[in-house]
């Protein structure tokens, strides 16, 4: 009978037995997937801010317009202030177009390829390593055998 684990041994209990349980793996895994899923949800606000604050005016435009309330926007935006609110969106979205180089002066989504932070899965791995007293290899270890657990399940 092998062992299960497939550290060694015929008979039953034989080898190295695991260092770390399930539940351990799961919850080293899961935290250090969570944070990196936060700075990459951080990296996408960022250049989303970028765009439509420095690149653009289109905020304080989306605030003079929230500054309106509900129920009298769609008579805000029939008046002559409104269609200048109209105008000067448009104007934003065609210079955002011009700089991005979309090639239409119309299109309204914009494809923002943001990357992972530099170096923070190292940053993460000594965050975690530092909060549960492991080493920054044992975390690199949990967090991939986590990523295979969970590749194995889908």
């Amino acid at each position: 009978m092998t062992n299960s684990n497939g550290h060694g041994g015929k008979r039953k209990g034989a080898g190295r037995k695991q260092k770390y349980s399930a539940a351990f793996i799961v919850e080293i895994g899961s935290l250090c997937q969570a944070r990196l899923l936060a700075a990459r949800d951080k990296a996408k606000a960022k250049a989303k801010d970028d765009l439509t604050g420095q690149l653009s005016d289109l905020r304080d435009h989306w605030q003079k317009a929230h500054q309106i309330e509900q129920p009298e926007r769609q008579q805000w935006l029939k008046g002559d202030q409104g269609k200048q609110y109209i105008e000067d969106v448009n104007f934003e979205v065609s210079e955002l177009n011009r700089s991005m180089k979309t090639g239409s002066e119309t299109n309204r989504l914009f494809n923002l390829n943001v990357k992972t932070p530099h170096r923070a899965r190292k940053i993460i791995r000594c965050q975690v390593a530092s909060e549960y007293s492991l080493t920054e290899n044992q975390v690199k270890y949990l967090w991939d055998k986590y990523t295979k657990i969970r590749r194995e399940t889908k």
